[in-house]
């Protein structure tokens, strides 16, 4: 499966990783980017373990953490 990022959801990545920096430091960065890519191989292995969109159901939603979830 081929993993597409909007410009949009790359803005907000973006934005995530400059907030971890200001506010926890590196650590949680990195902890946040390997969070990331599990979510994203959870994706691109088994897309159908995770809710499709009601609106658009070729769209899913995978979680990367409690506030942060990839579509």
């Amino acid at each position: 499966m081929k993993i597409i990022w909007t410009n949009s959801a790359l803005s907000s990545f973006s934005e995530i990783i400059d907030f971890l920096e200001i506010t926890w430091g590196e650590k949680y960065i990195q902890e946040f980017y390997l969070l990331t890519e599990s979510t994203i191989i959870q994706i691109q292995e088994n897309p159908f373990q995770f809710k499709a969109s009601q609106k658009h159901p070729d769209i899913r939603k995978g979680f990367v953490h409690k506030h942060v979830s990839l579509f």
